[in-house]
C-alpha cells in the first residue's frame, strides 16, 4: 500500500475498511457506502472549464484548497507533511474531510467549498 491509502485508512470507519481491501493496491477503485456524497457519472463531466455537472466549481476548489489544504498536502496536492492526494476520488476527499483523523483535524468548510475542493483534487492527474 502506498502512503495515500494508509493515511486514508486512519480516517475511514470500520464499515468502510472491507471496501478498501477490495480496492486493490492503488486504492483508486474504492467505493464507500458511508461517503457523504458519492460521485455520479454526471459529476465527472464538465459543463464549463471550471464547473462540473454536479455544481462543483473546480476553479474555486483550487482556491479553497490553496487556503486550507496546501500547507500540508502541497500547493498542487503532491504531498508534503500530508500525503499526495492527486486524483483521489471526490467521495473519498469528502468523507475524509468530514471524518478527519487526529493528524488531519477538522477543517471548517461549507458543503459547497468541500464539493469544490473534492472536484479539484479528483481532477488532478495522479
Amino acid at each position: 500500500m502506498n502512503g495515500r491509502v494508509l493515511f486514508l485508512c486512519a480516517a475511514l470507519s470500520a464499515a468502510a475498511l472491507p471496501a478498501l481491501a477490495e480496492s486493490g493496491p492503488s486504492g483508486r477503485n474504492l467505493t464507500l457506502a458511508a461517503a457523504t456524497a458519492a460521485p455520479s457519472a454526471a459529476a465527472t463531466a464538465t459543463a464549463s472549464p471550471s464547473a462540473t455537472a454536479s455544481g462543483a466549481d473546480v476553479a474555486n476548489g483550487k482556491f479553497v484548497f490553496g487556503e486550507n489544504c496546501a500547507t500540508c498536502h502541497g500547493a498542487n496536492a503532491e504531498g508534503g507533511f500530508g500525503p499526495n492526494i492527486r486524483g483521489v476520488k471526490a467521495s473519498i476527499v469528502i468523507y475524509t474531510v468530514r471524518n478527519p483523523s487526529a493528524q488531519m483535524g477538522k477543517i471548517p468548510t461549507t458543503d459547497q467549498q468541500l464539493a469544490d475542493v473534492a472536484a479539484y483534487v479528483s481532477s488532478l492527474t495522479p
